[in-house]
């Protein structure tokens, strides 16, 4: 007797909508599709980095000849994220002082993680962290980095003259295309 209830109330679908196959099967895709849609929406939340920035952002000061200019004094224990734009792409640097009040200059991202939208370091108290690896560097060893781990890249054209750090720029374009999708600190 179930089956017969059943039947007929399955049947009688048949007239509001134009067969209860058809029924169903749009049932089912819009119930697989509103599926996709939450999962896609979770999974982005899960995956956002939610990240407060300690220190400053500022855009970097270039002087006539291309060279990025920073003043030493502007410089304190807290980062300093330097927003470097060339063609279009942010390329970021990391300036603070060490234990020793020596200015430490370095580029803002990893060396091993590469193209990662999360290649860059932010300070988590004493040290800096990859937001793409998770690994930490101190502040301390900014000026002891090796090509091998995963730690920002030092700078290569560096003078220090008068209160200034003169930072060359050619190394920063050569390295501009891991900066593609580079979602660190910028102005």
């Amino acid at each position: 007797m179930e089956f017969f209830c059943i039947k007929n109330d399955i049947m009688s679908l048949k007239y509001f909508g134009g067969g209860v196959m058809k029924n169903l099967i749009i049932i089912i895709i819009v119930s697989i599709l509103v599926f996709i849609g939450f999962i896609c929406f979770f999974m982005d939340l899960f995956n956002a980095q939610v990240y407060s920035i300690v220190g400053i952002v500022e855009n970097a000061n270039i002087d006539s000849e291309g060279n990025i200019i920073i003043d030493e004094e502007n410089i304190t224990n807290q980062p300093t994220y330097i927003s470097y734009k060339y063609e279009g792409i942010t390329i970021g640097l990391i300036a603070i002082k060490n234990s020793e009040d020596k200015v430490m200059v370095v580029i803002n991202t990893c060396k091993s993680c590469e193209e990662s939208p999360y290649s860059y370091y932010l300070l988590k108290g004493k040290y800096f962290e990859s937001q793409s690896c998770k690994n930490k560097i101190a502040i301390d060893d900014l000026d002891n980095l090796n090509d091998e781990n995963c730690y920002p890249i030092n700078i290569e054209e560096r003078k220090d003259e008068n209160g200034k750090i003169i930072i060359g720029t050619k190394q920063l374009i050569e390295l501009k295309d891991r900066f593609k999708n580079w979602n660190g600190p910028k102005e």
